[in-house]
C-alpha cells in the first residue's frame, strides 16, 4: 500500500491495524544530518581527506541509502512507499529502488527480524535513536571535550544495549570480522558505546550475497571497544584541534563528572534525543 504523505497530528489519529502506522507517535520533524554535533562519519570523512584518499561519496551514498532501506524495513516503515518503491528521507526527500534492490532489501529485513537476538530485543528497543553529548576523551595524557552525536538503529535502555545493522558483501563470518577493523566498525561501536553510555552494542550483519546473519557483541572495555576507542580519539583530537580549535582542552586534573541527561522528544519513532 502506498502510504501519503501525513502531518504529525494525522500520523498520531492512525488506528493500530493501519498498514501505515507508524511504529511510534510523530511530533515534530529532524533531520540527523542538519544536527550540528560531530558523528563518526564526520571523524570518517576527515581521515580520508588528511590521508588524501579518494572521493568515495557517490558509492558511499549508494551503500547508505540501500543500508538505510533495510533499516526502514525494520524500524520505520512509515518512511516506505512500497508502490513505488521508494523510501522517504528525513529532510522529505524520496530516494527510489530498483525492483531488484526492493525486494533483496526485503528478504534481508526479513531474516534480520527472525534471528534470536534480534527478535528479542526489537520489542524492548527503540529505532533510530539519537544521543547529543559533549563527550570527554582522553588523548596521549590530556581530556579533551567534542560535541559528538550518533544514531542507534536500537537502543535498549534498560539493558544498557545498542545495535546497528550492516548490509555486506561478505560472505563468510571471517570476512565480517575482518571488515569491522577494516570499515572502522569498531571506531563507530566505540564512538557510540561512549555517547550513548551503553555497556554492550551488536553489530548485526548481514551478507547481501548469501543471507547469513554475523553478529558481533562488544562489551564496554573488551579489545573490540578499547581499539575503537584508540581510533576514534586520534580523529576526535584531530577535530577539535583542525575544525573546531577553540574547543575546550582539559587537563586530568579538571575533568569532571558529566551533568545528568536532559531528554527532549522529538520526532518518528521516537527519536528522543539525550543532550548534555
Amino acid at each position: 500500500m502506498n502510504c501519503p504523505d501525513l502531518t504529525p497530528e494525522d500520523l498520531e489519529r492512525l488506528k493500530a491495524d493501519d498498514p501505515c502506522r507508524p511504529v511510534a507517535r510523530l511530533s515534530a520533524p529532524i533531520n540527523y544530518f542538519d544536527l550540528p554535533e560531530v558523528s563518526s562519519s564526520d571523524l570518517g570523512a576527515l581521515k580520508r581527506t588528511f590521508y588524501g584518499l579518494p572521493d568515495n561519496r557517490a558509492e558511499l551514498i549508494k551503500v547508505f541509502n540501500f543500508g538505510s532501506l533495510v533499516d526502514a524495513m525494520l524500524t520505520e516503515r512509515y518512511l516506505l512507499y512500497p508502490v513505488v518503491m521508494g523510501l522517504r528521507t528525513l529532510d522529505g526527500q524520496m530516494v527510489y529502488f530498483t525492483l531488484e534492490d526492493w525486494k533483496l532489501a526485503e528478504r534481508l529485513a526479513a531474516t534480520l527480524a527472525e534471528d534470536p537476538v534480534i527478535r528479542r530485543l526489537l520489542p524492548m528497543a527503540v529505532g533510530q535513536y539519537i544521543f547529543r553529548r559533549t563527550l570527554d576523551f582522553i588523548y596521549e595524557g590530556e581530556v579533551y571535550q567534542i560535541r559528538g552525536k550518533c544514531k542507534f538503529d536500537l537502543y535498549a535502555r534498560g539493558i544498557k544495549t545498542g545495535l546497528d545493522f550492516k548490509t555486506t558483501a561478505a560472505t563468510t563470518r571471517a570476512q565480517f570480522i575482518e571488515s569491522i577493523d577494516f570499515l572502522d566498525y569498531d571506531k563507530q561501536a566505540a564512538y557510540y558505546m561512549d555517547l550513548g553510555r551503553v555497556d554492550q552494542y551488536w553489530i548485526a550483519g548481514i551478507s547481501k550475497k548469501n543471507g547469513k546473519i554475523f553478529k558481533v557483541a562488544i562489551e564496554r572495555g573488551d579489545a573490540t571497544h578499547k581499539a575503537g576507542v584508540a581510533k576514534y580519539t586520534v580523529w576526535a583530537r584531530r577535530w577539535v584541534m583542525l575544525i573546531d580549535p577553540f574547543a575546550l582542552t582539559l587537563t586530568l586534573k579538571d575533568n569532571r563528572p558529566a551533568s545528568d541527561d536532559i531528554v527532549e522528544t522529538l520526532t518518528s519513532k521516537p527519536h528522543e534525543i539525550y543532550q548534555i
